[in-house]
């Protein structure tokens, strides 16, 4: 992974010769820092979102963990993992966000069950630095934790949680990114070599290129309703820390997570609910949740009283990995099969319409680095990482796969 290639300095013109324009559709962690990754390279960025606020479906949660998903050996989804990781606490560092908004408190994976302390032992028996993890004992994780735990656990000292509306907030700060509010993109179009937003008042926004960045909506759109995104429930909860919870000084994580109070109160979650597209609150949720914490420690056991719960769709691919580039055209591609030895430009392209969603649970940690790529890849910046990788988060994989083409999947991966 060539992670040394990304600058994560404060915003700055490096395109600035024949700067191009764009509309980002979504204005959550995904739409904002391809927003940003874009108007630092000289591109004019609009941004397109439905709600009154930005960050309001799976960026709303008033807290965030970030943090890495290792495996035992190194495959696509860990590479992703651990690149973005690092690429996303370095942005957070360069951002200088306030002390209320992201604390690089740590944050301690437990080896709860016998299936997490094999993945444990193996992700450490890779041989890591010890910056980005360490293996600790059952009471060297007490002592960083500062409630008493009882399982030995991964340490990532850099890791933390993050306050998603902040973080979306300073990634928009920038003179040549436009946000508009209240605009619910319905249709796409290209008219005149211009891809053109359309609502039910007519064009609302017109550019060069689109960025679809709007998760389980994209599937609302002609030009990408056939890709496999499929929308999880998540249900995170609040509660008021007691004497002893208060004490907690790093983010947990089980199954679930629980973050250090802040004013007295803790973040814990969440649920994973797949096949369910229901967004209210549920007593059962919040249950879970506040039994899975007490789990973590017997300091945790006189918790009660849930104050309130948040739930959210998250958007996710068969595959667990996120659908990332240019898009193209499903229907024609269908129509008129090319041959396999076709090169990637005869194929029939949505030229300019791109696409970065589907990050699932870990969109606060992976969003801004695949915002990173396809910000190169639009830029036409030579790779930033390996192919392997571009291939495996591909947007046009499945369908290629579908109709036998699977060979055309890394030549259609940076072009």
């Amino acid at each position: 992974m060539l992670y040394g290639h990304f600058s994560t300095s404060k915003p700055h013109q490096i395109r600035t010769k024949d700067a191009s324009t764009a509309v980002i559709v979504g204005a959550g962690i995904a739409g904002c820092a391809t927003a940003y990754a874009l108007a630092k390279r000289g591109w004019q960025v609009q941004l397109i979102e439905r709600h009154a606020h930005i960050a309001q479906e799976a960026s709303g949660n008033p807290r965030g963990v970030l943090s890495p998903r290792l495996s035992s050996q190194a495959n696509a989804l860990d590479q992703l993992s651990c690149a973005a990781y690092l690429y996303t606490i370095r942005l957070l560092q360069a951002l200088s966000l306030a002390a209320d908004a992201f604390q690089a408190c740590g944050l301690l994976q437990l080896a709860f069950n016998a299936r997490e302390q094999q993945r444990i032992q193996e992700v450490y028996a890779r041989q890591f630095s010890t910056s980005l993890l360490n293996l600790v004992s059952c009471d060297e994780a007490s002592h960083i934790a500062g409630v008493k735990l009882s399982h030995p656990a991964l340490y990532f000292p850099q890791a933390g949680w993050i306050n998603p509306h902040a973080f979306c907030t300073a990634l928009i700060q920038h003179p040549n990114i436009k946000l508009h509010i209240n605009c619910n993109a319905l249709r796409l179009q290209q008219y005149a070599q211009k891809w053109q937003v359309l609502s039910t008042q007519g064009c609302i926004a017109e550019a060069d290129a689109v960025v679809l960045a709007n998760a389980n909506d994209a599937l609302q759109f002609i030009q990408s309703a056939h890709l496999p995104v499929t929308a999880v429930r998540g249900q995170m909860s609040t509660i008021t820390a007691d004497l002893h919870s208060q004490s907690l000084k790093c983010v947990v994580c089980t199954d679930g997570y629980m973050t250090p109070a802040l004013q007295r109160i803790h973040c814990l979650g969440a649920t994973f609910s797949a096949h369910d597209h229901s967004t209210e609150i549920r007593d059962a949720d919040n249950n879970s949740n506040l039994n899975m914490v007490k789990k973590m420690s017997e300091d945790f056991s006189a918790l009660s009283s849930i104050m309130q719960g948040r739930a959210a769709l998250r958007s996710t691919t068969p595959d667990y990995l996120p659908l990332l580039g240019e898009l193209i055209d499903a229907s024609t591609l269908k129509q008129h099969p090319p041959k396999h030895i076709s090169p990637p430009p005869a194929l029939p392209w949505h030229h300019g319409l791109f696409i970065n969603v589907a990050h699932g649970a870990k969109g606060l940690t992976t969003a801004p680095f695949c915002a990173e790529i396809l910000a190169s890849l639009m830029s036409h910046e030579p790779s930033p990482v390996e192919m392997s990788l571009l291939q495996a988060l591909n947007p046009n994989r499945y369908l290629l796969s579908e109709m036998g083409l699977k060979r055309l999947i890394s030549a259609t991966s940076f072009r």
